[in-house]
């Protein structure tokens, strides 16, 4: 009788820790995830009953991956080049990656295209961004520092007839933008385009040169020739003249809409697509800085409202503040606020001003000490930025910058500005 009721108990107990060690699957054989990072362009994928996720990202090499997302709306970033930050199982890339932040992603310089309006040549060039225009004696220099590849445009003023007759036996017969011209491919491997313009009185030259790099761009070349637009010609068809850029300071920026830059603005395009819509981009801004106000503008998704900077208008009461760990009094705006967070990026003090709360994104004038001697008060102006030096002592000097918009204010806040008594 004990022996079975001790066989009993020993089965019971079998049993529920075989139970036990079916529930307790050993963490070596759970699906593990990482984190991922992954960029390209981001497209809706086709619902299916037969695999998750909703979306998918696509790299410059073609791989894709499924993607979907409970906290962040992807269906707003289709069609965009973005990175994106998510969890994904480990060895298992047909399984949806989890998205929790999305990034939009500005092309680089070589992959945006820049509209350049010539009046002067009576054409407008696209070009990509990474080409730098410099005017010359004759005419206009692109260059592309990368490559230094050059593409020069000229006039030949009072050219002989005879050159030109020579030349056109010469050299191949082409349409640049609907136009007769001729291509001569010289023997160093540069090319030269002649275009007659208005019964060959003037004859504009494109000249082409690769530069030493081993960076082919004869086809940037060729492409640009493909999308040039004549601003003002003679003796043109009714088609041409539907496609010609009437000569007013707003410049058209492509998209569907005919959209328009303010005078003092350039086109950036962030695609090669026909009708591709560009983004209007301050025309003093140097290359180095483009990068940065086109991802500022794309993130703010402003793309489609970008308008002239507004005239600001001084309040009438501003308020006295002392910076004492600095040894100086300001004035700004009653309402205003300020944080003076010290030494930043080779100044010996930096002090932020704005209408809200500061953080780096909404401040509007800055006060810098930095250090060099400055003898006399000073303006300077950069792109769209003002920048006001004044003398502080013997080592050091006031700068008082903000956006051209805000000039008053600069000049204003600058005024203000006092020596603290000392103690």
């Amino acid at each position: 009788m004990r022996l079975q009721y001790f066989l009993s108990l020993l089965l019971f107990g079998l049993f529920f820790s075989a139970c036990g060690t079916e529930n307790n699957i050993p963490e070596s054989l759970e699906p593990q995830k990482k984190a991922i990072v992954l960029e390209g362009m981001l497209s809706a994928k086709p619902l299916s009953i037969f695999e998750e996720g909703t979306h998918i990202i696509t790299d410059s090499k073609g791989k894709t991956r499924i993607l979907q997302s409970s906290i962040t709306d992807l269906s707003r970033f289709e069609g965009h080049l973005v990175e994106i930050t998510g969890e994904a199982f480990v060895g298992s890339e047909k399984k949806a990656v989890e998205v929790f932040v999305v990034q939009d992603q500005i092309p680089p310089p070589e992959k945006r295209m820049t509209r350049f309006p010539e009046q002067e040549l009576s054409f407008v060039a696209t070009l990509p961004s990474s080409f730098e225009r410099q005017e010359k004696e004759k005419g206009i220099l692109y260059k592309n520092p990368q490559s230094n590849a050059e593409i020069s445009a000229s006039f030949l003023s009072n050219t002989p007839k005879q050159k030109w007759k020579k030349e056109m036996q010469e050299g191949t017969e082409i349409k640049v933008a609907k136009k007769d011209a001729v291509r001569i491919l010289r023997e160093n491997g540069n090319i030269d385009i002649f275009v007659p313009l208005a019964d060959q009185k003037k004859i504009l030259l494109f000249s082409f040169s690769e530069g030493k790099s081993a960076i082919p761009e004869k086809t940037t070349f060729y492409e640009m020739l493909l999308r040039l637009e004549w601003i003002s010609s003679e003796e043109k068809s009714e088609e041409e003249s539907s496609l010609e850029i009437e000569d007013t300071p707003n410049m058209v920026c492509g998209g569907l809409a005919k959209k328009l830059c303010p005078n003092g603005y350039r086109c950036e395009f962030l695609s090669w697509e026909k009708n591709a819509e560009g983004v209007c981009i301050d025309a003093t801004l140097p290359p180095q800085l483009v990068q940065k106000e086109l991802s500022k503008i794309h993130n703010k998704e402003e793309v489609k409202n970008i308008s002239l900077p507004e005239k600001k208008l001084l309040p009438e009461k501003f308020t006295e503040y002392e910076n004492k760990r600095m040894k100086y009094s300001f004035a700004i705006p009653s309402f205003w606020h300020w944080e003076h967070i010290g030494a930043r990026e080779g100044s010996l003090s930096v002090l932020r001003i704005g209408e809200k709360e500061i953080n780096e994104e909404n401040t509007l004038v800055e006060i810098r000490i930095e250090n060099g001697i400055q003898k006399e008060r000073q303006i300077k102006k950069t792109g769209g930025n003002i920048s006001l030096l004044i003398p502080r002592d013997n080592k050091t000097h006031y700068r008082i910058s903000g956006s051209s918009e805000w000039k008053k204010f600069v000049e204003k806040i600058g005024d203000s500005i006092q020596p603290l008594p000392q103690e």
